[in-house]
Order: C-alpha cells, then sequence, then structure tokens
C-alpha cells in the first residue's frame, strides 16, 4: 500500500521550507480527547471493544527565513485504557524537521521524519484514530498492513540537492536513509537506502517534465536477505489555475534480490499521480500510488506490491468551525507469499472553537481490512469504528517576530 520512499518523502512534508521571506510564525494547542472503539462480530481474539482516553499536544513553527528556511512540526501524548484491554496504549510521538538553504541558483534541503506509535499510523499526523488534531501527511501509508498494539519506531533521513543548469532547467540529487523497528519483535524490521538522480525542465510557465532514476536497498537485520529496485520515473506537472495542479510520473520497476532462489527477478510499473486543489482556506487532493517495495512489518511480508489511493479535505465555514475529511484505500500483495490484504481507511472530523483559546472537536474513523494472505495475529481483521470527541487550548497561530 506504500510507493517507495522517492515518493512518501517528497510529498510528505507538512510544513516544508519555502524559501519565502517574512515572519516568524508559531501555533501549538493541547487536547484531551475520549475515544471509543467497536469492532465487528467476527474478529480476532486480540481485538475487543475499549473506551480511551489521551492527553496531547502539537507544535507547528516556521522560521520565515529567505536563505535558511526552518520548519517544524510535531505531534505527541499519551493514550491510556478507560475500560478494556491497555493493549495498544502508552506515549505515542510523530516529529517532522526540515532544514533548507537557498540561493539564487542552488538550494539544499534536510528533512529527519521520526515517529515512536503504539500501533501502525492510521489517521492525522499523530497516526493515533480519535485524538484530533493535524491532517495526516500526504503520501501514501509506511505500514500499508494495518497492525494493532503493535509498538513501532521510524524514522526517514533526506537529503535533496538541486541546482539550475540555465533558466529553464534544473540538476538535482536526492539520498535519504529509513529504518522500521519493532521493539516487542512483533514485526519486520526493514531498512531502506535510496540514491536518486534527477533533471526537470520546464515546457512554459504552466508546465513541467522530469525525469528521476532511484536506486533503492533494503535489507533485513534478521536476514542475510538484500532486495533491490530500479526506477526510472518519468514525470509531468502542470498548474491548470491559481487553485488546480496535477503532477503524474511513472516508470518501469526492475526488482532483483541477492538470492534469485528465495526471490526471482521481476518488473513492475510504478506509479505517482496526484491532484490537489487549493483556495484561499479550503484543501483537497486526491493521489494514487502503486510500487514494489521491500516490505512494510506484516509478518514475514518480505517484498511486496503495493497499490494506494489516497483522499484529503479541508474546509472552513466561518471563522470558527472547520469539517475535513480524510479516506484511503490499499491493495497489498507479497513478492513471496501468497494471498492478498485489502484495507480502507476513512475519517471525518468537526472543529469548533469557543473563543480565542478554547476549541472542542468530533470526529469518527471507520477501519475495515480483509487478507487471503497467512497475517500475523497481531494485524487487524474486520471492521474497526472510532468514535472520538474532546477539547483543546489553542491560542490563534501568529507571528513571532522578523526572520
Amino acid at each position: 500500500m506504500a510507493i517507495s520512499t522517492f515518493v512518501c518523502m517528497q510529498a510528505g512534508a507538512q510544513a516544508h521550507p519555502s524559501g519565502q521571506a517574512g515572519k516568524a510564525t508559531l501555533a501549538y494547542d493541547m487536547r484531551y480527547a475520549e475515544t471509543m472503539q467497536f469492532y465487528g462480530s467476527q474478529q480476532a481474539t486480540n481485538q475487543q471493544n475499549t473506551n480511551r482516553s489521551s492527553a496531547s499536544g502539537e507544535v507547528v513553527y516556521t522560521n520565515g527565513h529567505e536563505k535558511k528556511p526552518l520548519a517544524l512540526t510535531y505531534s505527541g501524548g499519551y493514550l491510556w485504557s478507560i475500560q478494556g484491554s491497555a493493549s495498544g496504549t502508552g506515549f505515542f510521538q510523530h516529529m517532522l524537521i526540515s532544514q533548507g538553504w537557498v540561493e539564487r541558483k542552488w538550494n539544499l534541503v534536510l528533512d529527519d521524519d521520526i515517529s515512536y506509535l503504539p500501533q501502525s499510523p492510521m489517521s492525522g499526523f499523530s497516526g493515533i484514530p480519535g485524538v484530533g488534531g493535524l491532517p495526516p501527511s500526504q503520501g501514501p501509508p509506511t505500514q500499508p498492513i494495518l497492525l494493532l498494539n503493535t509498538r513501532s519506531i521510524e524514522n526517514a533521513t533526506e537529503a535533496s540537492f538541486n541546482r539550475a543548469v540555465d533558466f529553464n532547467k534544473m540538476a538535482g540529487l536526492r539520498g535519504s536513509f529509513r529504518i522500521l523497528r519493532f521493539p516487542d519483535g512483533n514485526g519486520l524490521e526493514t531498512n531502506e537506502v535510496q540514491i536518486a538522480p534527477r533533471f526537470a525542465w520546464s515546457l512554459n510557465h504552466l508546465s513541467t517534465a522530469s525525469i528521476e532514476y532511484v536506486f533503492a536497498r533494503f535489507t533485513y537485520p534478521d536476514s542475510n536477505l538484500i532486495m533491490g529496485t530500479q526506477t526510472p520515473m518519468f514525470g509531468y506537472a502542470r498548474r491548470w489555475s491559481r487553485k488546480v495542479k496535477t503532477d503524474l510520473a511513472i516508470g518501469p520497476q526492475w526488482v532483483g534480490s541477492s538470492d534469485s532462489q528465495v526471490l526471482p527477478d521481476s518488473v513492475d510499473v510504478a506509479v505517482s499521480a496526484s491532484v490537489e486543489y487549493q483556495a484561499r482556506a479550503s484543501t483537497a487532493s486526491l493521489s494514487y500510488y502503486r510500487a514494489t517495495t521491500g516490505g512494510s512489518g506484516a509478518g514475514a511480508l518480505t517484498g511486496e506490491h503495493n497499490d494506494d489511493v489516497t483522499f484529503q479535505f479541508a474546509h472552513p465555514v466561518g471563522r470558527d468551525l472547520t469539517l475535513s475529511a480524510n479516506a484511503s484505500y490499499g491493495f497489498t500483495s507479497g513478492l513471496l507469499q501468497t494471498g492478498e490484504t485489502m484495507s480502507k481507511v476513512g475519517g471525518v472530523q468537526a472543529e469548533r472553537r469557543l473563543g480565542s483559546t478554547i476549541t472542542a472537536f468530533a470526529n469518527y474513523t471507520f477501519t475495515q481490512q480483509t487478507s487471503t494472505a497467512n497475517l500475523p495475529a497481531n494485524a487487524i481483521a474486520g471492521v474497526s469504528q472510532v468514535i472520538g470527541f474532546g477539547i483543546g487550548y489553542a491560542p490563534r497561530g501568529g507571528h513571532t517576530g522578523r526572520k
């Protein structure tokens, strides 16, 4: 359900440095939420209806610097059980920080995205259904097969350098390193390294074409197997109006391994396509991703084909009410194992400001996962529904001073 990291990291920055001069901005909130989680009638024995509470906070900061833009987004807190199983409770943390250097003919960006969660990320920037807060990062989920009561640590670091060749051409190079770990030993741990040279040129003032060749290498701490992919991505981006833009990248993907008898060579197709709408305050996006990756953490799924569709929407109603929705559909099949897994996640939220500092919110999250594969016992089986509501302290975001 996740395309390779080159798409996820290009699209997933929550507050990426823009390189535009302005004042530094800081927005933050603190929240208390209660959630009720219900499962369908045909569920695994470790999935029990629960009532939980959470205390959390969020910070979004940009320094407004033209030459050295810095952006930070953070969400974290603590989740505890009121009724039902205490499995999957505890601390949750997610932070994305991005530092840029912008000159007349070149720019350099360093990103670090790190998270610690008690389950697979499913909703919002925090990854925890029901707690409310910031919208999810764009891009496909990094753990497409959804796991419950499964602590994970994920860290993705990327460096990207671009230089203008002439007035309408740009050459660049990007490198990234990503790890996925499970402290309790109940998931497939992976390492991923990518190197991707890129060349882009303007066709006119509205359209850009590009080619990026992505080399990816996947290794596993508990196995000697090495998996690799090579993917030339041919891209086209166009801005249709001030509000609408589209991006499309497609190319063949060659898959190989250190042991062809265990993991034979194969050829797939990688796709990244998106439509984005941004008005004055309303935003909407629809994306499709397809690729072969080294694995998502679920059991023995070493190497998998993933197809993902994601949708996000946010719209303010007046000055004090904000409505938002998100949905995703994922289809995953293993390179070595038989069977297929389908997951659906959808959520809606309403948040209202009750004054200059107090907010109230309510949300609903629907999750369904079905599979013909031999998934581990900690994978979601069937339907899960989460109803959440809470109150928060959130001063209106403001400027903190000049760069």
